[in-house]
């Protein structure tokens, strides 16, 4: 188990995903924001889960300066999720791409940044918020209340044309 801390952040350098969410887990915890980690193909996904709204650019430079102190070269992509704990769908999506320079990630700068920031294109993030609203509580009430009115002025319309 990775219970030694100089085991737990070699084991982060070599890209362990386990490892990095658990670090992560120790600076965001206390804060209310828990951390899951998931590697693949080159692809680190981080989902963080919180009671309230997570703000996106201190989480985002949060995730990367962890990353760039540990040096992880495995990693060429990251993929960061924020959501409430009640929702299912992600408030938020962030995705980079990770350049290096001989096996070393190198420092974001503003003007000369190696990450290279990709929006959620329109239609997917159309379909988060979809899926966000079909999936709401006010939703659902509100369709109860349309769907009663609408059955309350249609019966009697359609009484009056049988009869």
């Amino acid at each position: 188990m990775l219970e030694a801390k100089s085991d737990l952040v070699e084991s982060a350098k070599e890209g362990n995903p386990k490892a990095l969410e658990i670090l992560m887990n120790r600076q965001l915890q206390p804060r209310g924001v828990t951390a899951a980690v998931s590697f693949k193909d080159g692809c680190l996904r981080v989902t963080l889960t919180s009671d309230q709204l997570i703000e996106p650019k201190s989480s985002i430079e949060f995730i990367l300066n962890g990353l760039l102190r540990l040096q992880v070269d495995r990693i060429k992509k990251i993929q960061v999720y924020a959501r409430k704990s009640e929702r299912k769908a992600a408030d938020w999506i962030e995705v980079y791409e990770l350049q290096s320079l001989d096996g070393k990630i190198l420092r974001p700068e503003i003007k000369t940044s190696p990450i290279k920031k990709f929006r959620v294109s329109s239609k997917k993030r159309k379909h988060i918020l979809l899926k966000q609203l079909l999936t709401s509580k006010r939703f659902r009430l509100i369709t109860i209340i349309v769907v009663t009115l609408f059955a309350l002025i249609c019966t009697p319309l359609v009484l009056a044309l049988v009869i």
